[in-house]
C-alpha cells in the first residue's frame, strides 16, 4: 500500500437508479490508499513539529522514511496510530534494525501481547536505551518491569 495520490480514474461513476444522480464508488483499496497518505501527513507534521532534526530532512526523505517504519512496525504487529508512530519514533531514535540489539525486545516485537502492552513496554525499553546506550540490560530490565505492571491490560 503506497501514501500516493489517490487515482479516481480507477473509481466506479455509477447513476443511481432511484435517484437518477451520479455517484462515486471508492474502492476499499482506494480508501486504504487515501487513509494512509492521511495518516503519513500527520505522522510527519507531528514529527516536523516535535522530532529534532526530521523537519530538515527533504520531505521525500521525511515521506520515504516513514513509509518505510510503518511498514516495519505493521510487520511487529502495531495496527493503531499510536502503536505505529511509537515504532517509527524508535526507529528515528535507534535505527531500522533497533530490536536486533536485545534478545528480550525481539521476543516482545514477535510475541502476541495486546499492542497496548507491546507499544508500553518497547517505549520504556526505547527511553532506557537512548538514555544509556551502552547498557543494553537496563533496558531489558525496564521491559520487564512494564511488563510486569501491564498483566492486567491482558495477554
Amino acid at each position: 500500500m503506497g501514501g500516493g495520490p489517490l487515482n479516481l480514474g480507477d473509481a466506479l461513476a455509477v447513476t443511481n437508479k432511484w435517484l437518477g444522480a451520479k455517484m462515486l464508488i471508492i474502492r476499499p483499496e482506494q480508501m486504504d490508499q487515501m487513509a494512509r497518505g492521511i495518516f503519513i501527513g500527520k505522522l510527519d507534521a507531528a514529527f516536523s513539529r516535535d522530532v529534532p532534526g526530521f523537519a530538515e530532512l527533504d520531505k521525500d526523505d521525511r515521506t520515504e522514511f516513514l513509509k518505510q517504519s510503518i511498514l516495519a512496525a505493521e510487520s511487529k504487529g502495531f495496527k493503531t496510530e499510536q502503536g505505529i508512530a511509537s515504532y517509527s519514533l524508535a526507529v528515528w531514535w535507534l535505527g531500522l534494525d533497533f530490536e536486533c540489539s536485545s534478545e528480550v525486545l525481539k521476543a516482545l516485537l514477535e510475541s502476541d501481547y495486546p499492542e497496548v502492552r507491546k507499544a508500553h513496554a518497547m517505549n520504556e525499553w526505547v527511553q532506557a536505551a537512548i538514555g544509556n546506550p551502552d547498557n543494553i540490560a537496563t533496558a531489558d530490565k525496564k521491559l520487564k518491569q512494564a511488563l510486569a505492571v501491564t498483566g492486567a491490560w491482558g495477554k
